[in-house]
């Protein structure tokens, strides 16, 4: 009886057991019914959040820009000194092989010290002075402004796999449920066979 069993709710192979969710059938149980509601809502949820997260990441590179533009208008150039080698790529206008970040202090217009990440040629020894350009309040400013549209597409990115995620994950929880429901039904109703033979 288990190996009937097992063979009986083996996984449909192929294209067949995705239209087998979608196509009018009275063989149809209500798992089926259920799993093809629950795939076709969380396709529907994860293609939905693609324009908010556009909208998001939209206002975010707004935002950015507004704060760049903001910058220009109030920057000063002064020494920073590396205090570590390079060691990611870092937005640049030419090859990004070329262009890394490197750990870095300076002084602001007021006398703070600051400290941060700065453009840095690849292979630039610790103890390296650069001149850089800061804001008012003595954040460092890059060379170039990639990052405008570069943070906006990471977290727009970010945000669709996340949703995507979320929704897979969810989809996978309930048909988990629904295979077990499944198994208990074919297995009550092969006890019930079983028991109107012997009789």
């Amino acid at each position: 009886m288990n190996g009937s069993s097992s063979t009986l709710h083996r996984p449909v192979p192929g294209r067949l057991r995705w239209t087998w969710l979608f196509r009018p059938n009275p063989l149809r149980r209500r798992t089926d019914k259920l799993q093809a509601a629950t795939l076709a809502l969380c396709t529907l949820v994860a293609a939905a959040t693609v324009p908010l997260i556009t909208l998001l990441a939209l206002h975010v590179h707004r935002s950015a820009v507004a704060d760049l533009h903001l910058a220009e208008h109030s920057t000063t150039q002064t020494a920073a000194t590396t205090t570590g080698t390079g060691q990611s790529p870092l937005g640049s206008s030419g090859p990004i092989s070329s262009t890394l970040a490197a750990p870095a202090r300076w002084i602001t217009p007021t006398g703070d010290l600051r400290t941060g990440w700065i453009q840095v040629p690849a292979d630039t020894p610790p103890g390296t002075e650069r001149q850089i350009t800061i804001t008012a309040d003595g954040r460092y400013l890059p060379s170039t402004h990639n990052s405008t549209v570069l943070i906006p597409t990471i977290f727009g990115l970010a945000m669709l796999a996340v949703a995507v995620l979320l929704c897979t994950l969810t989809y996978r929880g309930i048909l988990t449920i629904l295979e077990r429901r499944r198994a208990v039904a074919w297995d009550a109703a092969w006890a019930d066979l079983s028991r109107t033979s012997a009789s």
